[in-house]
């Protein structure tokens, strides 16, 4: 049999009861309280589809087990369904708010016991099979991107003030922002550890419509004029355009990602920036964390490294610029993003 349920319950009537009930269709693992469970987890984690998990045990609870599996990050790959009483409505949240997914309630009524449990790994061996596939996806461009930097860098360094140095930086460093905005903040971005993967991988290509401008204004130190500024902004749109062959490309996440940092990395959240106006979360996360790390390594480079100056003169830009969540994320992050600094500074 491909799956493996462990059954945790330390009444054997209870456990009896539930293996006959599994055993036609699964391989059935029992454990007669939270202890051995634990230990049954750490030898067949790798085996087990799903956990069904008694709350009430003596010594070790079925909490003690989530905790034990959340601290281990089991929760991710292996479902589990509480066995709970009639009228046990708070325990029941209280498993839920610590990662179990569903629950059934004795007595058990067996065609609900099976469907549930069938529902819940196939749907579960979907989403890793989806995650495992993004990973190999995620790998693929990994490797396309690192030729795309080669190229990409080549031809900036010759014809932009942009270096290799700088080009990584940008992508650590919006690396290192939306990882801590997933970890802490994310209750509507939507991200993912792969999807931060291919915003930074993205990222490379924030500036390339500056290849599409006259290098006269590209590599102008003084001020731009009005006209020649006008110019400039336009790097934005012919960016996207210069990208448009991506869209061809069967990964459609990293393809939107490099059209939205491409084109949306000079808005503002106050809506003041350009080209399109767009004003607060409507300008896309991936390009929010780019402009706000490449304002962040622009001052870096004027302030010599120095990372309290380079905030300190972020704080006193317009407050509008960026949104509260990044420029407080960036603060937190900050040690990091000193360390990348000094690893990928400009050779002299």
């Amino acid at each position: 049999m491909d799956n493996r349920i462990l059954v945790v319950d330390d009444i054997d009537i209870n456990r009896d009861m539930l293996t006959e009930l599994l055993k036609n269709e699964y391989d059935v693992l029992v454990a007669d309280g939270g202890r051995q469970a634990i230990e049954m987890l750490d030898k067949h984690k790798k085996d087990i589809s799903m956990v069904l998990l008694d709350v009430i045990m003596p010594e070790v609870s079925g909490y003690d087990v989530l905790h034990y599996m959340g601290f281990h990050d089991m929760l991710r790959d292996i479902p589990v369904m509480l066995i709970t009483a009639a009228g046990s409505d708070e325990m029941e949240e209280k498993g839920l708010a610590l990662g179990a997914v569903d629950y059934i309630r004795k007595p058990f009524a067996p065609d609900i016991v099976r469907r549930r449990a069938r529902t819940l790994i196939d749907l579960y061996k979907y989403q890793n099979h989806l995650e495992e596939a993004i990973d190999e996806k995620t790998e693929a461009l990994s490797d396309i991107n690192e030729m795309i930097v080669a190229v990409l860098t080549s031809v900036m360094e010759t014809k932009t003030m942009e270096t290799k140095e700088h080009i990584q930086r940008i992508r650590l460093y919006t690396k290192e922002i939306l990882r801590y905005i997933y970890e802490y903040y994310d209750d509507n971005y939507d991200l993912t550890p792969q999807k931060i993967e291919m915003m930074g991988m993205a990222s490379i290509l924030h500036d390339v419509g500056e290849l599409m401008l006259p290098e006269a204004i590209v590599n102008k130190r003084d001020k731009l004029s009005h006209e020649e500024e006008e110019i400039f902004m336009t790097h934005t749109t012919k960016g996207c355009r210069l990208i448009e062959p991506l869209k061809n490309l069967e990964n459609e996440f990293y393809a939107n990602y490099c059209y939205n940092i491409c084109r949306y990395h000079h808005e503002r959240w106050d809506g003041s920036g350009y080209p399109d106006k767009l004003s607060g979360d409507n300008i896309p996360i991936c390009a929010q964390a780019v402009a706000l790390a490449h304002q962040y390594d622009e001052l870096m480079c004027k302030y010599g490294g120095c990372h309290d100056q380079a905030i300190h003169a972020l704080q006193t830009l317009d407050a509008q610029r960026f949104s509260p969540v990044m420029t407080e994320t960036l603060k937190l992050v900050g040690d990091h993003c000193r360390d990348i600094y000094e690893s990928n500074k400009e050779k002299s």
